[in-house]
């Protein structure tokens, strides 16, 4: 009775359910992370390039959230303490990336640049939607060459966004505040093995994985 029941389906319903029926028997799917930070230690550092001071409340926040990230699904990254504080030296004193790296004893820098991020009201409805970009790339410290991505110098784009939110639902603020855990989502896997099904790919809320 169940297989008819699953064969009726697939007709009535098309591939879409064929998808389903496919994960149901071999479960969620895993992609392996982009870049293996391993156990090094490792500094993140988190600006806005073209806006520094504009942005350095935001990239405090997502600097604290994507270390928070990966600490929880990936507990064999070491960043070092020294990373909040870190942050903004690149902004008050213009170091390189490679000597805050060897200021921290770190081996490894995390460079994301926190490029967009705002809360819009959609043209003739009344929610809003937040879309935030970025951009990330590691360098070595000890060579001083970037070792991901290898063919991208300006960085991987990471980017996320929230569904529709009514305006009686939630303020701008909590949307930027839900659009930040999604890009710090986005951000954290690409550094450690993930399922294809986790929420937070840039539509809704994310819950951590």
């Amino acid at each position: 009775m169940k297989t008819t029941l699953i064969l009726l389906l697939l007709l009535l319903s098309g591939c879409n359910v064929v998808g389903y029926a496919a994960y149901a028997m071999r479960g969620p799917t895993k992609v392996p992370a982009a870049y293996d930070l391993a156990a090094e230690p490792t500094l993140l550092v988190v600006e806005n390039a073209k806006q520094p001071q504009v942005g350095e409340i935001l990239a405090e926040q997502l600097a604290s959230l994507v270390a928070d990230k990966l600490e929880k699904a990936a507990p064999t990254v070491v960043l070092v303490d020294e990373f909040e504080e870190l942050s903004f030296a690149i902004v008050e004193e213009r170091k390189s990336l490679r000597q805050m790296g060897e200021d921290a004893g770190a081996t490894r820098v995390v460079y994301i640049d926190l490029q967009n991020l705002r809360v819009r009201a959609i043209t003739g409805t009344d929610s809003y939607v937040g879309r935030a970009e970025v951009s990330v790339k590691v360098l070595d410290v000890t060579t001083g060459t970037i070792a991901f991505p290898t063919t991208q110098s300006g960085g991987v784009p990471v980017t996320a966004q929230t569904e529709r939110e009514p305006f009686e639902n939630r303020r701008p603020g909590e949307v930027r505040t839900q659009v930040l855990n999604q890009l710090a989502t986005n951000i954290a896997r690409l550094f450690y093995d993930h399922s294809i099904e986790e929420k937070g790919l840039g539509g809704p809320d994310d819950e951590d994985s």
